[in-house]
């Protein structure tokens, strides 16, 4: 990915997509994180004939999950900043109150790399059976990143004739955090699509992002309060 960004062809593949297509990778993005959203808060669960059903709606975390929900997208209609943070953390209050989550301490000492990092195969990779593994995960981030990239600089107003400026300055960073997050051992490091919540919020420089990075870092001294936040939600 580093090398294929650095000399552009990422941008190149890009910019041959129609620009039907690249709103429609953006779209079909937000639709299954939503899906994902009602799977987690148990408005859908699984259904071995509809394969997708509604689920028992008066359960108490779909009702918390709900009111985070409502509160949110009043606020965002208030054009309120932080308006999805602020449901978030109704809901996870809410959380509490009906005894969901339990507070396990608000800071502690950053987890252990020793387990993950460096912990590669690289010689394995290289089997003929991991070919179609390989080329399958490769698909899957070119067109997700191209996906996201495209929607989330369209609410921006980055766009400028169908392209996106420096975009090959975004595919390699896009890359880098990528192959960086791997040698972690974290979950893929790639541009995300909620990123368009925080430009709703203002967010328009790079320095959203330094801040949203150091962030990030100071939430690993803060993991039990983090941890029990991402339950409540």
């Amino acid at each position: 990915f580093v090398v294929l960004s650095s000399i552009g062809l990422r941008k190149m593949i890009m910019n041959s997509i129609p620009d039907s297509l690249k709103f429609a990778i953006a779209v079909g993005i937000g639709l299954m994180i939503s899906l994902l959203g009602f799977e987690w808060a148990g408005v859908v669960v699984s259904d071995q004939v509809l394969l997708v059903n509604i689920g028992e709606l008066s359960r108490p975390y779909v009702l918390v999950s709900g009111l985070g929900l409502l509160v949110s997208m009043i606020l965002v209609c208030l054009n309120v900043r932080g308006a999805i943070l602020f449901g978030m953390i109704t809901a996870a209050v809410a959380a509490l109150g009906f005894d969901l989550i339990s507070f396990q301490g608000a800071y502690s000492a950053p987890p252990s790399l020793t387990p993950t990092f460096l912990q590669m195969q690289p010689l394995a990779a290289l089997k003929l059976g991991f070919v179609t593994v390989i080329f399958t995960f490769f698909i899957l981030d070119l067109f997700d990143t191209v996906g996201t990239l495209v929607g989330v600089a369209q609410i921006g107003g980055f766009m400028r004739n169908g392209e996106l400026p420096r975009a090959q300055q975004a595919f390699l960073a896009d890359a880098i955090g990528t192959v960086s997050g791997a040698m972690l051992g974290t979950s893929t490091v790639t541009s995300y699509v909620e990123s368009s919540s925080g430009i709703s919020d203002g967010a328009r420089t790079g320095l959203a992002s330094v801040i949203t990075g150091l962030l990030f870092l100071l939430a690993l001294f803060f993991s039990p309060l983090v941890g029990m936040l991402g339950k409540g939600i």
